[in-house]
């Protein structure tokens, strides 16, 4: 059945639009943009567009180090709250190969988008992340695999020092990763983020040697903030979430004598 609603409920008809250009040289790309939206969503860019920038005047946001892919996930998710991060391996194998590189490609790009993330300073998309990174590492478990640790790095690069990402890769490693996968870390340790090494170190010690050391970050993960950045003062993004997906009361039919509601503001 088609989904009617009213015209003025419309949301961002009408609104004032910015661009944000990705890449550069030859790999430039422009994203179109509800201004509205994207200032609610991004300090960063709310910051850019508040009158003191450059960018504000020719309304338009450089995001240089990032590529159309990795945004476009980010443009998308911004649309319509879906994360569109899931990778496809088409090459030929058995079911449970394919669902390891294809979570392992997905991881990759999460690090991509968790970089962006930071530098738009978005929250609610960086907790939407860590959820997302959670739900991968959950996957793995299914078939008895642990989050790939060889990837940790990737996600220590632009996040300061004790965020909620940071503390999650290190916890998923420490948790799910085998001796083999963590023991592979010393490898090749001058391509791993030092921060990175020195966490996993002190995760694995404190789980094995702790009298106490917790429970697993994949324990609950659904209706827990541990891995959040929102804190006490911001309201959890799926509680918005909820919210917004809650079907709209009918509206009555006016009574010719009264007066005629205002329109909502779209």
């Amino acid at each position: 059945m088609v989904q009617r609603a009213f015209q003025a409920d419309a949301a961002y008809v009408g609104t004032a639009m910015i661009t944000i250009r990705v890449g550069s040289g030859k790999q430039k790309s422009d994203f179109s943009l509800p201004e509205k939206l994207v200032r609610e969503a991004s300090q960063f860019i709310d910051a850019a567009m508040n009158g003191a920038w450059l960018e504000s005047q020719g309304r338009v946001i450089l995001l240089p180090d990032f590529d159309h892919d990795t945004f476009s996930i980010y443009f998308q998710w911004l649309l319509t709250g879906k994360l569109h991060s899931k990778q496809r391996y088409t090459k030929p194998t058995i079911p449970i190969t394919a669902t390891y590189w294809s979570l392992n490609f997905e991881i990759v790009a999460l690090g991509e988008l968790v970089r962006l993330a930071h530098d738009l300073l978005d929250t609610d998309f960086r907790d939407t992340l860590n959820d997302g990174i959670i739900q991968c590492a959950a996957e793995l478990q299914r078939f008895k695999l642990g989050f790939p640790a060889y990837q940790g790095s990737c996600f220590y690069d632009d996040t300061p020092c004790g965020s909620p990402t940071r503390q999650l890769i290190k916890d998923l490693c420490a948790w799910t990763s085998d001796e083999c996968m963590i023991g592979s870390m010393g490898k090749s340790k001058e391509d791993r983020h030092p921060d990175f090494i020195m966490d996993l170190l002190q995760a694995v010690t404190w789980r094995f040697m702790s009298s106490n050391p917790g429970t697993s970050p994949l324990e609950g993960w659904e209706t827990s903030c541990k891995y959040h950045c929102h804190g006490k003062e911001k309201p959890c993004y799926r509680k918005k979430s909820t919210r917004s997906s809650e079907p709209t009361k009918k509206r009555a039919v006016p009574d010719d004598t009264e007066p005629q509601p205002s329109k909502r503001r779209a």
